[in-house]
């Protein structure tokens, strides 16, 4: 897809240039101004998450224009969890705010008795819109991050993830079900049902994501370790056999340090690895081997 590509101190910066025939189409189809506020509104949610960002020391790695709307990826894994929900649910807020405003300001400028114009009932309802959408607990949505942030803790990244994924896959079902009645009864209205096959697409993301979090986690939690000297630590126990893949399923929780006892078949402690032992497996391209492997090589 064409886009223009560069950066910015550090930040990459992306721009679709499908845009440009969107535009052009939205201005043909009479309704530039909803798309036009809609975009704003999105843009508007972005730097919500962006400037929680910064206020809790995250970095901004990429920020992408899309047609549809904007994407920022922010770091934030160095953030402590209640920062990290903090950012997530900045974006909805700051929409919140902006339908409050604009009805505040609209209500002292117009007479007593004065109607509510389209353009301003428009604005609020875009905006409570995409507060209300991106609170739902799917993931990659905000809520949907939010979720997975407060059980990660407790069941760990994949088995989070899994739970949200089936929640999600569940009322994308129900809502294309309702979106199918609503259709044919309207005959016009098929807005439910996209919104369920959009959730489906959603979730092939997030599968995606998931993984490459936990990768992230392993790589990053050695400068929280060294940053705050202190780390908790989690022991798991493994037979010598077992694919490094199949284990690194199971450290998937980014708040301790995995520290693994390898068993032989007497389920004997034989040897201990850490994270970093692993780690170093994979930066090195190696990652079809057993744990019992990972410790021949260390002797």
């Amino acid at each position: 897809m064409p886009h223009i590509d560069f950066r910015l101190k550090g930040t990459r910066l992306q721009i679709d240039l499908l845009i440009i025939p969107v535009f052009l189409a939205a201005i043909i189809g009479k309704i530039f101004v909803a798309y036009s506020m809609t975009l704003g509104f999105i843009i508007c949610h972005e730097l919500g998450h962006i400037a929680a960002g910064v206020m809790c020391g995250a970095g901004l790695s990429s920020f992408r224009l899309l047609p549809v709307g904007v994407n920022a990826a922010i770091d934030d894994f160095l953030c402590r969890k209640s920062q990290k929900i903090l950012i997530y649910i900045s974006g909805p807020l700051v929409n919140v705010v902006f339908a409050i405003i604009i009805y505040c300001v609209h209500r002292w400028k117009t007479p007593a008795g004065g109607l509510v114009s389209v353009n301003i009932m428009l604005a609020i309802t875009i905006n409570l819109w995409l507060a209300i959408f991106n609170l739902i607990p799917i993931p990659p949505l905000d809520g949907g991050r939010i979720a997975i942030e407060l059980l990660a803790d407790k069941m760990g990244l994949f088995r989070a993830n899994r739970l949200m994924n089936t929640f999600s896959l569940f009322f994308s079902i129900v809502i294309i079900c309702i979106g199918t009645v609503v259709l044919i009864k309207s005959r016009y209205n098929g807005s439910l049902v996209l919104i369920g096959v959009y959730i489906i697409f959603l979730l092939k993301k997030s599968k995606k994501e998931a993984a490459i979090l936990n990768m992230k986690n392993f790589i990053l939690k050695r400068s929280a370790i060294i940053r705050k000297g202190i780390f908790p630590v989690r022991e798991v126990a493994v037979m010598e056999d077992v694919k490094i893949l199949d284990l690194v399923k199971k450290m998937d929780y980014s708040n301790v340090f995995h520290i693994v006892k390898v068993l032989d078949n007497d389920l004997n402690v034989i040897a201990s690895i850490t994270e970093q032992d692993i780690l170093n497996s994979l930066m090195k391209g190696v990652s079809d081997i057993t744990v019992g492997e990972i410790i021949a090589k260390k002797i």
